[in-house]
């Protein structure tokens, strides 16, 4: 079986019996598309790559391999390497303003990319890729042997550029992405701006995506109910154990079989929570491209959207895959880069209990983002002495059973009006670990807490204070769940 599609390579090879395999990747994608704080700015920037990626789909006088999320692998005859090179920057360039692109290439044989690359002795290396040890290559996972080879001279390509910020003096900046000379100004409704010609492209394409879309066109319009006037819902998807996916694949047509079947199942599941919530006009996907996704939400459906979301994803399993989600919601003032950076370090959160488990489960960390509370993953002291010390964490990784456990524990306690119980526990945590487990008890056989859970040793050993490990032979370390559980607590407002 053939790698690559033959007909295609014969197509594009000619007379030439060498090819070059031709990557491109967008540099530090979501900076890009945040770096404006508008919202019609940071649509424009998401919708500007995806043209940007079915424009190179189209180059129909090359192999194009795949063009997706702001990466693309394309061959060609390797006498048009520097051409198309030079035809990828001319369109990129033209297309996403004040972005960079990074390209790289590799020069094979044909019948390496037909029947795989056997071993370094019939293969021969580049200069520009020399250090690429081979001696593992037997040709059984031929694609990802390939695969291997061109992300390493991405990456190598990658460190030599250095693309730097560039200096306007004496001039005025525009007051959207802070970086490019404003050359116009733009009306918006709350006042004028001096913005650049690459964000008003960006806020042209912007409104193009929200109406295709059927996206809010403003923060405020992501609401259902009073809450959300002050909140915002987020989550954001990445999808674990790819790697161990992709170096399994043998040829490009299965692994385009396969990346199709995961979009596949990312865009029914957005389609699923747009139908069943009733979201049209009232949610944002800022990102969705590969193995990543981040949707901004109303607050007060955020969880319910998340079990929706989470339902549908697990199909994901079928294909030896799991994820990693970071959730939350934030104070609707914050900017939205900050809430996606925010969400970007639940995922890393998340992901690091997913890295420590030995089952193919799904992860998530949880945090609600104010003002007070900027850093979304804190561990903190809540009492510490000679032979006691007391901790919490928050926005801290957990798989994803464990999390709606804790979920439908909170919202029974929410039902029987418990929550007060719960503010009451929180000052018992600040206190030596003997003294608390009074304290609980006294509070516990004073409130009607019995209706949720029998036993208050139960209810302090599983919540309130559980033995994490010791710092010394003296001294024990003990973890509450309780500002967590408060946290959720503020998902029903």
């Amino acid at each position: 079986m053939s790698i690559f599609d033959e007909e295609k390579l014969k197509l594009v090879s000619g007379n030439s019996n060498e090819l070059s395999i031709l990557s491109y990747d967008v540099n530090s994608i979501q900076r890009y598309i945040f770096q404006s704080s508008n919202i019609k700015a940071i649509m424009g920037s998401s919708k500007m790559i995806d043209e940007f990626d079915k424009e190179i789909q189209n180059m129909k006088e090359f192999y194009v391999v795949t063009a997706v999320g702001g990466t693309g692998m394309i061959i060609a005859s390797s006498d048009r390497e520097v051409e198309v090179k030079e035809m990828i920057k001319d369109k990129f360039y033209k297309m996403v303003p004040g972005g960079e692109i990074t390209i790289s290439s590799v020069r094979f044989k044909r019948d390496e990319l037909i029947n795989g690359i056997k071993n370094e002795k019939n293969y021969k290396i580049p200069a520009d890729i020399a250090g690429i040890k081979f001696e593992n290559m037997d040709g059984k996972n031929s694609y990802s042997d390939i695969f291997k080879i061109i992300s390493s001279e991405m990456q190598r390509q990658k460190s030599l550029n250095n693309p730097k910020t560039p200096l306007f003096e004496d001039v005025q900046r525009c007051e959207l992405c802070g970086v490019m000379p404003a050359s116009s100004i733009y009306h918006f409704a709350d006042g004028d701006l001096h913005i650049c010609s690459a964000c008003e492209l960006k806020i042209k394409k912007g409104n193009e995506k929200i109406r295709e879309e059927g996206y809010a066109e403003e923060l405020a319009d992501i609401s259902l109910s009073e809450m959300d006037k002050n909140w915002i819902g987020f989550i954001k998807v990445d999808i674990n154990n790819l790697g161990n996916l992709y170096s399994k694949i043998k040829t490009s047509k299965e692994f385009e079989q396969k990346s199709g079947e995961i979009e596949d199942i990312i865009q029914s599941s957005i389609n699923k929570v747009v139908n069943v919530f009733n979201l049209r006009n009232k949610y944002l996907v800022p990102i969705h491209g590969g193995d990543d996704l981040f949707m901004m939400l109303p607050a007060s459906k955020v969880v319910d959207i998340f079990k929706t979301l989470s339902s549908s994803l697990s199909s994901l399993s079928e294909m030896g895959l799991s994820f990693s989600a970071g959730l939350g919601m934030s104070n609707v003032k914050m900017p939205i880069k900050f809430i996606f950076e925010s969400a970007e370090a639940l995922i890393s959160s998340a992901k690091k209990c997913a890295y420590a488990s030995d089952k193919n489960e799904n992860f998530v960390a949880f945090k609600v983002i104010s003002s007070n509370s900027i850093d979304p993953v804190t561990e903190d002291v809540l009492y510490e002495d000679e032979k006691t010390k007391n901790i919490y964490k928050l926005g801290f990784g957990m798989s994803l059973s464990q999390f709606f456990d804790d979920l439908a524990f909170v919202e029974k306690l929410r039902n029987q009006k418990l929550i007060p119980f719960l503010q009451k526990t929180y000052s018992c945590v600040k206190d030596r670990y003997e003294v608390a487990g009074l304290n609980v008890n006294y509070f516990f056989a004073r409130s009607r807490m019995e209706k949720v859970i029998e036993d208050p040793i139960q209810y302090f050993n599983k919540f309130v204070l559980t033995e994490t490990g010791s710092e010394t032979d003296e001294k024990k370390v003990y973890e509450s769940k309780i500002p967590y559980l408060l946290e959720l607590s503020r998902l029903w407002g």
